[in-house]
Parts: structure tokens; C-alpha cells; sequence
């Protein structure tokens, strides 16, 4: 609330509950965050399985973030900007198979980022008035994992 007593934002969450391939529970957590007049200001969506590991999906203005957490704490993440003043689609990874799956489509990344021998992620920048790569990158590397 603010001074005068108005709602500024609400937060809801839904959690369900699903059966996965092998009978085990699989949770799906949902969080809606919505301004004082109702309109969505970001929203995820975090599934957890029956192993411990989470995927979680987080949208916010004009950045998508998808992050993945294995049971045994290694972390990935995908983070997917669209930079409308530079009219550009900035993305960025950790994950090794979706690297080679964007070098494939887009060719090789603006940056990249080393540590020791080892290359830790990868940024690609492509113009937003590349519209034909933009379909094949969402369509051939799945880089939403859908």
C-alpha cells in the first residue's frame, strides 16, 4: 500500500501437483505479480521433480531468464533480452548442448566468457530486424526447451 492507502502491487502463487512418467509427484509453482492497476509486472513458473532438481522460468519487462538447478546444486541458466532502444535480442547461456544448438543457428557468439581452459557461457546479439534467423534460432535450437 502506499501513503494514501491504495494498492501498489499483489503477488499470487498457485502451486499444483502432477504425476510424472514413473508416478512420482511433480510440483508446479506459479507467481503473478501485478501493479496497482492490475497489469502484470512479471510472472515464473518453477516445476520441481521428484529428484530435487528445479527448472524455473522468469519473465520480467523485456528479459526471460530460465534457470535449472540438478539435485546435486550445478546450476544452468538462459537469460533472453530483447534491447528495444537498440533494437537488438541479447542472449545469453550457460547451458553446453544449447551453446552448440545457437553456434549452429547463429553462428559464432558476440562474447564469450572464459574461465582457466574452460568457456563458463556465451552471448549472442542478433538485430531485431533479423526476423528469419530470430524463427529459426526459436524453432531449431529450442532455447525455451518447449
Amino acid at each position: 500500500y502506499d501513503a494514501q492507502g491504495n494498492v501498489t502491487s499483489t503477488s499470487t502463487t498457485t502451486t499444483t501437483t502432477s504425476k510424472d512418467e514413473n508416478g512420482k509427484t511433480v510440483y508446479e509453482t506459479n507467481t503473478k505479480e501485478t501493479d496497482g492497476n492490475g497489469r502484470v509486472v512479471s510472472s515464473s513458473k518453477t516445476i520441481t521433480n521428484p529428484d530435487g532438481s528445479t527448472t524455473t522460468v522468469k519473465s520480467q519487462g523485456n528479459t526471460t531468464t530460465t534457470t535449472e538447478v540438478a539435485s546435486d546444486g550445478s546450476k544452468t541458466e538462459t537469460t533472453v533480452n530483447v534491447l528495444y532502444g537498440e533494437k537488438m535480442l541479447s542472449i545469453y547461456t550457460n547451458k553446453v548442448e544449447l551453446q552448440r544448438e545457437l553456434n549452429k543457428v547463429l553462428g559464432e557468439p558476440t562474447k564469450e566468457y572464459i574461465k582457466g581452459r574452460s568457456i563458463t557461457g556465451s552471448m549472442w546479439e542478433v538485430p531485431l530486424k533479423e526476423k528469419t534467423l530470430i524463427s529459426r534460432m526459436i524453432l531449431k535450437a529450442n532455447i525455451f526447451e518447449l
